[in-house]
């Protein structure tokens, strides 16, 4: 066999390329049977890049076999290549078969339903009708999940309804499949299909809840399934639900999402108040706004309605993730409600003890965050309780820059004497305002990337956006095609460039506009997040250590201020507590602009007192923080001081 270096293989010419790709070919296949293994094992490499269903990989396989007239290397040649591309042996079953007189159909299916299982449902012609179909179908069924269940709902089988039974077996989750209009009405015709459906829900009762989409008519509307929903919410009500449990649940309210409080809820609708707790309390980061506060007013109404408060129900669970649930207050602004259903003072100053376990609070710097919110909204007597317990942390407990930055933030309001004797490191940094000068580079541009997504609102939020500049004079909007270029025109050597991505295919174009700003060698000292809390984590990704500021305008961006500050020490965040508005962004982000091309300093007091004519009358401006009323951009920008200055 000559060398294959003799031939140009990579060779851009396609004609070229496949006369040479032919010579290879005639003289390894003319000389396999005097050639090694290892020759072998090349040919079936180069036969394996082949196309699947080409007329002359079938020819190719064909003279192989033929021509190797030993057994075992046969044998060998079928097992790499079933090993390698088993795609080639199903396509082409029958010459494998006819060649190789140790192997046959029936093995040949089994053998690629352990290795390439997807395949056999792609090719179901080539065995329905074979004796041996459900056994090859149930071994099938033991590794691919329930995309395999329709290509035999179509074929009125016997066996149809062991094959879905054995999938079901393996992974109940594999029922959404038929919770499609497309293959739910063929589904429904089978006298069995009720019967299936509760096999899944006791294998996982959370299973059926996701796919109560909007799209789903017949399924949401059908009484069997209704049912079955009844069975799935006793089941998940009267099992002890593990921490992936609680994760599969926040997965399925999440993907409900734009479905009506009633579909979006029924997979806890009948949750005590002790489950609510824990559903809140695991898998904390996967809670949206809206979740949570619906989650929280269940809960509230059910303790209510059990003579119980919050302190009862955390007691219940010997206080373990207290914590967590306290931090999910401030952050939603929901704290005063929190501690509202407790009566008794003394249990209020008991959950504030072990809000401070320093064995728990030291491993999230959030808990120290919490801590400081609850401190806004005590009356007098609990806060100097909890004042003193601050200073106390102070002087003898570890992390003192966390309890130094608390007790310097409360020591003009307290009235605790010591406090205000505790020494000053260095005074908190004020970030009320930026030189608009540090916002422009070297060609005296200030660059900008607004974020959209392809949310269900997102051609409103565009449009009105795109609207703030169209037809102004002294605005320049260039169109290019994925993203739009938004031009300030204002005739002075200084001008503002907005990218902006168009919405739809969010993710790609989101890419396309950061490489196009790549390319000018630039970063954005600007970076605004438009629209839901799910996409945030693409709108960091991009965020710099030059990034200067910052708007997080989705629900729960004020949760993400941390990840912020990692990624740029210097950035000066707005962010949202509770729902962001359209309305409210496009006219603050006017006025800042106009300020920077004004050359003014951005005084965050003096922006906001400039548009609260315009905003007030509307109830999701008070949502939005400004940087120097942001106690979570000012904890974080004082502590990284600090620890820089410790190492």
């Amino acid at each position: 066999m000559p060398e294959r270096q003799e031939y140009n293989i990579n060779s851009q010419n396609k004609s070229e390329k496949q006369e040479i790709k032919n010579k290879i070919v005639e003289e390894c296949s003319n000389n396999l049977n005097q050639l090694s293994i290892d020759v072998i094992d090349s040919f079936v490499m180069l036969l394996s890049k082949e196309n699947t269903e080409w007329q002359d990989t079938k020819l190719l396989l064909e003279n192989t076999l033929k021509k190797l007239n030993c057994e075992s290397k046969k044998k060998y040649f079928f097992e790499k290549l079933l090993k390698i591309n088993p795609d080639i042996l199903l396509f082409n079953i029958e010459i494998v078969e006819n060649n190789i007189q140790c192997i046959n159909k029936k093995d040949v299916f089994l053998e690629i339903a352990t290795v390439s299982p997807f395949s056999l449902l792609i090719l179901t012609e080539k065995y329905i009708n074979e004796s041996y179909a459900e056994e090859i179908l149930l071994k099938v069924a033991e590794t691919e999940d329930m995309t395999m269940a329709y290509h035999f709902i179509y074929k009125n089988k016997s066996f149809a309804k062991n094959i879905i039974s054995r999938a079901i077996s393996h992974n109940p989750n594999g029922i959404e499949h038929f919770f499609t209009n497309f293959y739910f009405e063929k589904f429904n015709e089978m006298t069995y299909a009720k019967e299936l459906i509760l096999e899944a829900i006791k294998k996982n009762p959370i299973s059926i809840f996701k796919y109560l989409k909007r799209g789903n008519k017949n399924l949401n509307n059908l009484t069997e399934i209704k049912e079955c929903i009844k069975i799935a919410q006793n089941l998940i009500w009267s099992r002890e639900l593990k921490r992936n449990d609680y994760l599969e649940i926040w997965e399925t309210i999440n993907y409900l999402h734009n479905e009506s409080d009633e579909i979006r809820y029924l997979v806890i609708s009948e949750f005590d108040d002790n489950m609510l707790y824990k559903l809140i309390t695991n898998w904390r980061a996967e809670v949206f706004t809206s979740t949570y506060n619906w989650v929280l007013n269940r809960l509230i109404t059910k303790l209510k309605s059990n003579w119980k408060d919050i302190y009862d129900l955390v007691k219940q669970n010997n206080f373990k993730w207290l914590n967590i649930f306290m931090e999910a207050a401030t952050s939603y602004w929901r704290i005063t409600d929190v501690l509202s259903t407790i009566k008794d003072e003394n249990k209020k100053k008991e959950l504030i003890d072990k809000l401070f376990d320093e064995e728990v609070i030291s491993w999230d710097i959030n808990n120290y965050i919490c801590i400081l919110e609850i401190l806004q909204k005590l009356d007098w007597e609990l806060y100097e309780y909890m004042i003193k317990i601050v200073k106390d942390k102070f002087e003898n407990w570890q992390n003192k820059n966390a309890w130094w930055i608390i007790a310097k933030f409360n020591s003009y309001k307290s009235r605790n004497i010591d406090l205000k004797s505790i020494p000053d490191k260095y005074q908190i940094s004020k970030i009320d305002w930026f030189k608009s000068q540090e916002l422009f580079n070297k060609k005296w541009i200030n660059l900008q990337q607004y974020c959209f997504y392809n949310d269900e609102d997102w051609e409103s939020s565009y449009k009105n956006f795109i609207n703030w500049y169209k037809w102004k004079t002294n605005w320049i909007i260039q169109d290019k095609w994925n993203y739009n270029i938004i031009k300030s025109n204002w005739g002075t050597d200084k001008s503002i460039n907005i990218y902006a991505n168009k919405p739809k295919s969010w993710q790609e174009w989101v890419d396309e506009v950061s490489q196009k700003i790549e390319s000018t060698w630039l970063e954005p000292s600007i970076i605004v997040h438009r629209w839901h809390s799910y996409h945030t984590s693409s709108t960091l990704d991009i965020i710099s250590p030059e990034t200067k500021i910052v708007f997080l305008w989705s629900c729960w961006g004020f949760q993400n201020i941390k990840e912020v500050q990692d990624k740029s020490k210097v950035a000066q965040v707005i962010s949202t507590k509770w729902t962001g508005s359209m309305l409210v962004n496009d006219p603050l982000l006017k006025a800042i602009n106009e300020e920077i091309l004004k050359w003014n300093d951005i005084q965050w007091e003096s922006i906001w007192k400039k548009v609260t004519p315009k905003l007030k009358n509307n109830e999701n401006f008070s949502n939005y923080i400004r940087p120097d009323k942001n106690l979570v951009v000012l904890f974080y920008n004082k502590y990284n001081k600090l620890e820089e200055k410790n190492t």
